[in-house]
């Protein structure tokens, strides 16, 4: 048996080593699974990374005022069975919520769990109250203050 059976890996379209866990996590499928489009996802500065020949999304973190302060890379589209280590923070990235620079001064605030929750929230006109909204990464699905 091969390192690359045991570790679970197999070769990248390219010839290099990548992890076999579906699809490649691309700008164009991370849209298709989240139904999204990949307009959008550009437009908040969502874009397609290669990382020693492997394709992952490279998600931009922005403050309140807008500027790039972290990156959060996506590995993979599907949680594998094992350990989940589908994101991680590009390195001198410090963890935040993301969509900061969406918010409004409103006498309340949604929180979602997910970045692709926020997006679709801030694409949907039909709810303008809620059009700029931080995700959290908590347990809760969403949570609404007042």
């Amino acid at each position: 048996m091969t390192s690359s059976a045991i570790l679970g890996e197999s070769p990248g379209s390219n010839g290099t080593l990548g992890r076999a866990l579906g699809p490649d996590c691309t700008l164009r499928a991370y849209a298709t699974l989240k139904c999204l489009s990949t307009v959008l996802l550009a437009e908040l500065g969502i874009s397609d990374k290669i990382d020693r020949g492997v394709p992952l999304l490279r998600i931009p973190y922005r403050n309140g005022t807008g500027a790039e302060v972290a990156v959060r890379l996506r590995t993979a589209l599907e949680k594998p069975s094992r350990r989940d280590d589908r994101f991680r923070w590009e390195p001198g990235s410090k963890p935040l919520l993301y969509g900061l620079w969406r918010l409004r001064s409103e006498p309340s605030v949604t929180i979602v769990k997910a970045r692709a929750t926020a997006t679709r929230f801030g694409s949907t006109a039909s709810t303008p109250s809620v059009s700029r909204v931080p995700a959290c990464g908590t347990s809760a699905a969403m949570r609404t203050t007042s």
